[in-house]
Order: structure tokens, then sequence, then C-alpha cells
């Protein structure tokens, strides 16, 4: 267990004038960790909130959702990561991209592969 020392320094020790009496001892204190702050309830506060499933029935999307949260369990790869919260992301955050856009980004990239989570129009 760590502990911690806590010392409360005054204003005229930081100038250059010299203190008149070098009494700290009843100044610092040690404090153990588990004394510092509040126990909150489990959980703390607030509660991060964000979608663990997609809300649409699609059974093709769900499907998706299966593979590439094995591939997220057994690969740990980022890029699947992202891929399978985009997934879960409503279809206000999911636009539609138009094919001449997807050219327009994919210029001098003809090597790679695109990905889009969302509908091409």
């Amino acid at each position: 267990m760590a502990s911690h020392r806590i010392c409360f320094v005054s204003l005229a020790s930081l100038s250059n004038k010299k203190p008149r009496n070098r009494q700290k001892s009843h100044l610092c204190q040690d404090f153990e960790k588990e004394e510092m702050g509040i126990d909150l309830k489990v959980g703390g506060k607030v509660k991060k909130t964000k979608r663990t499933a997609p809300k649409s029935d699609d059974i093709y999307l769900k499907l998706l959702v299966k593979l590439y949260r094995f591939l997220v369990r057994r690969t740990g790869s980022r890029f699947n990561a992202v891929l399978l919260k985009r997934l879960f992301m409503s279809k206000i955050n999911k636009p539609p991209l138009s094919l001449s856009r997807l050219v327009k980004v994919m210029e001098g990239k003809e090597d790679t592969i695109a990905v889009l989570v969302g509908t091409i129009c």
C-alpha cells in the first residue's frame, strides 16, 4: 500500500525572505491512500453510456456484429474495433456516401480497400 506525504507550505517560504521558524513537523502529515477522498457507490457518479449492440432487427447486421465481435476479441485489431463501433451507430451517424465522393476519396489509393459502414447512394 502506497502512502503519500503532503506538506503545507506558507507563502513566506516561497519568497526570498527566510522564514523565522522552521518547524515543519506539525505541517507535514502522512496519509494512507485509503483515507483520502470519499467512497462513491460502485461505478462512480456518472455512467459512461455507449451502445453495445445495434438497435436494428436486421439479421444481416447482427451477423456482421457477431463476426466483428469475434475478430475484435481474437485479433486485437484496432480497425476491427472501430468497425464494430460503427456498426452500432444510429442511422443519423451513418450518412450515405455517393459513389462519386468515394472515387474522389480513393484517388491515388488504388492498392487499398475502402470500407464504408453505411449506404452508398
